[in-house]
């Protein structure tokens, strides 16, 4: 088997999991959007809303694991979203 057979095969093999990775997330992508707008919405009215929930994520020991999963997502969706530019998914693929 050549190299440049051998590098198809594993460019493939990339391109195949990243298609894949994209077919799992953007169908968490609602839930991942929704937990975004929840943060803005703990921030914007959280503390008059309910006020121990926000000191508890805002200032409490889960602030750390917290934050991550919120950057997590935000970058989740800004890969989704550089994907959709770069090729956008046809509606029946979106199914």
């Amino acid at each position: 088997m050549s190299f440049q057979s051998v590098a198809q095969i594993e460019h493939n093999l990339a391109f195949d999991a990243i298609g894949m990775c994209r077919q799992l997330l953007t169908r968490n992508r609602p839930k991942l959007e929704a937990l975004i707008q929840a943060d803005r919405d703990l921030d914007n009215f959280g503390h008059i809303v309910d006020p121990t929930l926000w000191k508890r994520v805002r200032m409490g020991p889960e602030r750390a694991n917290y934050e991550a999963q919120i950057k997590i997502a935000r970058a989740t969706i800004a890969y989704l979203s550089e994907l959709d530019t770069a090729l956008p998914l046809n509606v029946e693929e979106q199914s």
